[in-house]
């Protein structure tokens, strides 16, 4: 009996660990390229080798690391050319969920998508890629819910799992290397392609919300 419960501890504590590390990697807190030893890992999880190894094989079955004999765990690479081509299939996948969305969306749905676009621009007010990457995907994500098409809304969810840490990466280069200018720029169209998205939801066209999630989808290939 003890052993199962040990075992089933080593399960929970697995699958705690596979998520800790997962999101600090879809977060960048673990930096493209970077170098992790085993003990830092395990020190940082508090919890013994054992499940912490077992995440770490199945983060590099994902390829969201490699593990390297006698040097440690690496974060992989960011590949501009996958982001790039996830970001063109997103644009036609969404234009098609926001043709959806339009025909049930309802006056509560307007409500709600105004109280994530303030969200938004609230974080705009700041220069934090993180915050701002997860409000913008918060929108996106609730368009999707209203489209009511299971199918649709979870291969886009997929693809924009596959691209959330280029994105976010990316836009903190861009914010590192830009000048105050340049991120007011940025930001303003950020904030532009989502008033416009709601603009047309609210008028219920079709052909002005198709370009509008177009274009914020596409906003993304710039910072690259």
């Amino acid at each position: 009996m003890n052993a199962h419960k040990e075992e089933n501890k080593i399960k929970t504590n697995s699958k705690i660990a596979y998520d800790i590390i997962k999101n600090k990697i879809l977060r960048c807190e673990y930096l493209p390229g970077q170098l992790l030893s085993e003990k830092e890992i395990v020190e940082e999880l508090q919890m013994s080798r054992t499940p912490a190894r077992q995440a770490l094989n199945i983060l590099a079955g994902e390829n969201l690391i490699s593990i390297i004999s006698n040097k440690g765990i690496q974060i992989t690479q960011i590949s501009e050319k996958k982001v790039k081509e996830v970001t063109e299939i997103r644009v036609m996948l969404e234009k098609l969920m926001i043709e959806k969305a339009i025909d049930n969306i309802t006056d509560k749905d307007l409500e709600m998508l105004d109280c994530l676009h303030e969200k938004l621009k609230n974080d705009l007010n700041r220069t934090d890629a993180l915050a701002i990457f997860e409000a913008g995907k918060n929108i996106h994500q609730f368009i999707a819910d209203i489209a009511d098409d299971e199918t649709l809304n979870t291969i886009i969810k997929i693809l924009r799992n596959d691209s959330s840490r280029g994105y976010i990466y990316f836009l903190k280069n861009k914010f590192q290397r830009s000048s105050q200018e340049q991120i007011r720029i940025i930001k303003d169209s950020l904030r532009t392609s989502h008033e416009d998205i709601l603009h047309a939801l609210r008028e219920k066209n079709k052909e002005k919300a198709v370009e509008a999630i177009a274009r914020d989808v596409t906003i993304f290939k710039e910072l690259i």
